[in-house]
């Protein structure tokens, strides 16, 4: 019996390294092309146009979410059984983030830039993405910060092998930027000069998380070979 159980966990544990591998390599690529893609729209170089910008960026963003949560899931599945308690903390920090900007993300590509485009920009004006403090911008501020305390929990998941470890203090560098993030997105709220330094280390992320994603990918990778 007892042979039987460890071979239906290896097996387990297999198959989450090998959808772990594609959701972490996905996850990667998408917070790249994002960050890319974002810098090309009106807030960086003004090359993407509306509506280009923000629907590519956004729909990289909304993929990001999806192959993030099952890259989480894959995670607390191949934890160990001591470790699972902090998988499972991060997981459920995930599905938060992931449910709260899928929200954002679709009904800005949905609904928002539509109806800009067709002159009735009124309409919507509670749920454009502003900068300087709006409904959408505080949501996805929201999401954000519980995608970095995700990875801050779920770090206890790894362990044993080098690239774990690198994966594990990656994971808990994006995690200590949820602070920053969550005030980076509340413009109205933190006063200048304090806003700026927030928003200095808020910008770490387009690091942390692409750094965090690869790493975990690896480590998936390396997990699936044994």
């Amino acid at each position: 019996m007892d042979q039987v159980t460890n071979a239906k966990n290896a097996s387990s544990n297999w198959n989450a390294s090998r959808i772990g591998f594609w959701s972490s390599f996905l996850a990667a690529t998408f917070s790249i092309v994002f960050l890319a893609t974002a810098a090309l729209g009106g807030s960086g170089l003004g090359i993407l146009k509306l509506p280009w910008d923000p629907d590519i960026p956004d729909a990289f963003s909304l993929l990001l979410a999806w192959s993030f949560l099952i890259m989480t899931v894959c995670l607390h599945q191949a934890a160990p059984e001591e470790k699972k308690l902090g998988s499972q903390i991060g997981l459920s920090f995930t599905l938060l983030y992931a449910a709260i900007v899928s929200i954002v993300y679709f009904v800005i590509i949905t609904v928002v830039t539509p109806l800009i485009q067709s002159g009735r920009t009124d309409e919507v004006r509670l749920l454009t993405f502003n900068t300087s403090g709006s409904l959408m911008q505080s949501l996805d501020g929201l999401g954000y910060g519980l995608q970095s305390l995700a990875t801050l929990f779920a770090a206890f998941a790894f362990g044993g092998s080098r690239i774990a470890r690198y994966a594990k203090w990656a994971f808990v560098f994006n995690g200590v930027l949820a602070l920053p993030i969550l005030l980076s997105y509340a413009p109205l709220v933190v006063p200048q000069p304090y806003y700026t330094p927030f928003l200095v280390l808020a910008a770490l992320w387009a690091v942390s998380l692409p750094l965090a994603t690869v790493m975990t990918a690896m480590h998936f990778r390396k997990s699936s070979m044994n």
